[in-house]
């Protein structure tokens, strides 16, 4: 069987942890969430996780259930990954993309091959932007040729969001960062919310998960697909 590449959606902080070989996994909300609790009390609402699916029973099949495949694929299939940047609309004889996680580095698609190119600092985005002829491209509308990372699956689980390990924390791109007067755990170097100073790499996590899915969304402990992966293809690492 062929593998199937999809593409899927990373913040800044997260491309850099991919870029500098720190993440090799990522957890994403499985979707529908239905709640059975209160229609079928006797069967309970609990979804069952079976390898790559998650199934349950929905009261009106007599089968054991409905299931449900990993949207990002199974092991041995391929996503590229999406980023934020600027592409610049009137190069004449070559596409160019500059992405806003770094490191800074043009990445261009003439007459078929890719190459990263640098640029300096003190240029940086707001000077492409006033430059003219660059436009933002949020990640969600980043082209396929712009691609500088595509990782492949190793691995599939369906789980609870807080049965996260701190080996789990780790492979999500969590590192260790020394302060001022403490180290603190999180994806960035320097601490990004005045109430978290991490002290564990699972608290580190549950900082991030916040920022990116909102304040309550860990309390919420859904089922998320938890995807292993390596990286296979890497552009702009230096």
């Amino acid at each position: 069987m062929t593998p199937k590449e999809r593409p899927i959606l990373f913040s800044g902080p997260m491309v850099r942890a991919l870029l500098d070989g720190r993440k090799t996994q990522t957890r994403r909300v499985v979707k529908p969430m239905p709640n059975w609790a209160e229609k079928f009390p006797i069967c309970k609402p609990e979804w069952m996780a079976a390898g790559h699916q998650i199934w349950w029973w929905d009261g009106q099949h007599d089968r054991v259930g409905v299931a449900q495949d990993c949207p990002y694929g199974q092991p041995g299939d391929r996503l590229w990954v999406r980023e934020s940047g600027l592409e610049q609309m009137r190069a004449p004889l070559f596409k160019l993309f500059a992405h806003d996680a770094g490191p800074n580095t043009f990445w261009t698609d003439s007459d078929g091959g890719r190459y990263g190119a640098s640029y300096s600092e003190a240029i940086g985005r707001e000077g492409l932007l006033r430059s003219g002829g660059w436009k933002v491209r949020p990640s969600i509308h980043m082209p396929r040729w712009a691609c500088r990372l595509v990782l492949e699956i190793t691995d599939v689980r369906v789980e609870r969001l807080q049965a996260i390990s701190e080996a789990d924390a780790l492979a999500e791109g969590i590192a260790r960062f020394e302060g001022e007067r403490f180290f603190h755990w999180e994806p960035n170097p320097e601490p990004r919310h005045p109430r978290f100073n991490g002290v564990t790499p699972e608290a580190g996590f549950q900082f991030l998960w916040e920022t990116i899915n909102g304040d309550e969304s860990w309390e919420a402990n859904p089922w998320v697909w938890a995807v292993s992966f390596r990286v296979v293809e890497k552009g702009g690492a230096n």
